[in-house]
């Protein structure tokens, strides 16, 4: 190829274009620009067009819709570096990434026919921010070296290059896009498209040291469904080096790979937060074995988050809609091997203070019976247990630890239940007998279920008078009458609980607060009731409140009101009490 001049020019090119023929021309010259079918002779005199109409380089053209430096690097022109520099240097403006899909970086990395060279001049001539700009399928310009466009692993990858660019500029590795705040890590796209394991060996040689996690998520889930054994391996090697890892994809890993890991963690002395998704069809039996060593033998994992995925068909209105539960499920509904495993190696594990388990399709008596047998020994700090069957204080009192400090559960229904189950007796155990329980949320998974939680809501409120500990609460449908509501204004206000400090109830305060908008009126029976509604701020409590009611904005307004209010009616003295007393009692708020 020729870059053109005016004395190099055909007779055709000497002939004048208006703007806007030029660009009906040049659309139509770039036609299937990235086929070895594109001619010399299109790429000069597509050249010839630019130079004399330079505000061309900025519109999208071609049936891409692309900008033409794009276009000319997807084109067998790449090839040549003299070529692509002179066509660079006739640009007049940089990229606005405001407005552009994607970045010249990404067309370079994408093209069949960049050389190395090319691509390293294009990256160079990328401003930093442009380096990690993601196109709309969420990728940076590096991906693409080692992906396909159509979302799979290149079965060519582009070594060579991504080795120039990852010398010169290491830290595209694991960049932070300055504009969504997320990580953009390379290892992870590889592992989640099913790379060979040459382009894993390239990022790990080149990924930071001291990093301290790790997400294979189905963020970057575009390519195989399952990570396989050079994936494991790599995944395997990073272990030592971290302390957090994540792995939620769905359907994630195959049998092998999954024992591979779980061998690796039962002596891996650096992770301490695990969560990992567990599906059904490769735990098996000799899976949930090593699960059970792994946690026996492990004595750094401080918190544990362990869950599948299962699909529901759930039938709505002409159409079929699938749910999907993230839970610990089994190939049959009476099979609780894969749970048992892991309470088991919870029995003789003394690290873990975290643990958060799925129980969804469990029968009821799994979770209870395994309870019984190998009651967890680890000191437990937080417990959440998700999609379980409503329990009995007598089987979850082998998980109320002494340690627990905070404790949530959602909960189903038993399907042969005449009626909703009561969980007064469990819940007044809990606010009597876990002395160091910081924060208990207990909710219904299943919307099916009707009622309340509590059938003896007064025992559970009074067994909230007595508790010394709690500083949140959050119990479903727990005040669904007003006479429940107005029994738990009387404990917080003067009936002796002094440590609960937020209590996030949407619905709590359609009683309590009705009267904020008679204030605004300068009304002295209003202004009279101020003092009453700082009571719910006593004790610092600036938190258990009626949702946007309780705000600064507002108290700023009745501070207004108070001012604007006449000596006459509402004394001056009162007004600096008044005035103390939000100073006093709402220190949360004013600091805000």
């Amino acid at each position: 190829m020729v870059v053109p001049n005016d004395s190099s020019s055909t007779c055709l090119d000497n002939v004048p274009l208006t703007e806007k023929a030029a660009f009906v021309e040049l659309d139509s010259l770039f036609v299937n620009v990235d086929s070895k079918a594109w001619s010399e002779r299109a790429c000069d005199r597509a050249l010839t067009i630019l130079q004399r109409h330079p505000r061309l380089w900025s519109l999208r053209m071609g049936p891409s819709r692309q900008k033409p430096l794009h276009l000319f690097l997807l084109s067998p022109a790449a090839s040549r570096l003299d070529a692509i520099q002179a066509i660079r240097g006739m640009m007049t403006e940089e990229e606005d990434l405001k407005r552009t899909d994607e970045t010249a970086l990404h067309s370079a990395c994408k093209s069949r026919y960049a050389s190395d060279q090319v691509i390293q001049f294009i990256f160079e001539n990328t401003n930093p921010l442009a380096r990690v700009h993601c196109n709309a399928q969420g990728m940076p310009p590096l991906v693409y070296l080692f992906m396909d466009p159509n979302g799979t692993g290149r079965s060519s990858p582009n070594l060579s290059a991504l080795k120039l660019l990852l010398q010169a500029s290491p830290e595209l590795v694991k960049a932070n896009h300055p504009s969504s705040g997320k990580d953009q890590d390379l290892l992870a796209v590889a592992m989640s498209l099913g790379c060979s394991s040459d382009v894993y060996n390239v990022l790990w040689e080149y990924y930071p040291e001291g990093q301290q996690s790790f997400r294979l998520c189905s963020d970057y889930h575009a390519g195989p469904d399952r990570l396989d054994m050079p994936e494991a391996q790599v995944l395997c090697q990073m272990l030592p080096h971290l302390n957090t890892l994540v792995c939620q994809p769905q359907q994630w890993a195959t049998a092998q790979a999954m024992d591979t890991l779980c061998q690796h963690m039962a002596t891996n002395t650096t992770i301490t937060e695990l969560d990992i998704s567990l599906s059904s069809d490769t735990m098996t039996p000799e899976s949930c074995q090593l699960w059970t060593h792994m946690l026996q033998a492990n004595t750094t994992l401080t918190k544990l988050k362990i869950h599948a995925e299962t699909h529901q068909m759930v039938q709505l209105p002409g159409r079929r809609v699938v749910k999907t539960f993230r839970s610990l499920v089994s190939n049959h509904d009476d099979d609780s091997t894969l749970l048992q495993s892991i309470l088991q190696g919870l029995s003789q594990n003394q690290s873990l203070q975290e643990l958060e388990l799925s129980c969804f399709k469990f029968p009821s008596t799994a979770l209870p019976d395994t309870l019984q047998q190998t009651p967890p020994s680890a000191p437990l700090t937080t417990l959440q247990l998700t999609h379980c069957y409503m329990p009995s204080y007598q089987w979850l009192s082998p998980l109320l630890t002494p340690s627990l400090q905070q404790l949530t559960m959602s909960f189903r229904q038993e399907p042969k239940a005449p009626k909703p189950q009561d969980m007064t007796d469990t819940l007044v155990h809990i606010l009597d007998h876990c002395s160091c329980l910081r924060s208990l949320h207990v909710g219904k998974h299943d919307p099916s279920v009707l009622g309340g939680v509590a059938t003896r809501v007064d025992d559970v409120l009074k067994a909230l008078q007595r508790n010394t500990s709690l500083q949140t609460l959050a119990i479903h449908s727990l005040l669904e009458q007003t006479r429940h509501k107005q029994h738990l204004e009387h404990i917080l206000q003067r009936g002796g609980n002094t440590t609960l400090q937020e209590l996030p109830y949407p619905s709590f305060g359609e009683c309590l607060y009705s009267s904020w908008e008679d204030c605004e009126d300068g009304n002295p029976e209003a202004l009279g009731r101020i003092p009453y509604y700082l009571l719910w701020n006593r004790f610092g409590r600036h938190r258990v409140q009626h949702q946007g009611d309780c705000t600064k904005p507002k108290l700023v307004e009745l501070v207004g009101c108070v001012n604007e209010a006449s000596t006459e009616e509402l004394p001056r003295i009162y007004q600096q009490d008044i005035l103390f007393d939000l100073l006093l009692e709402t220190p949360g708020v004013w600091a805000c």
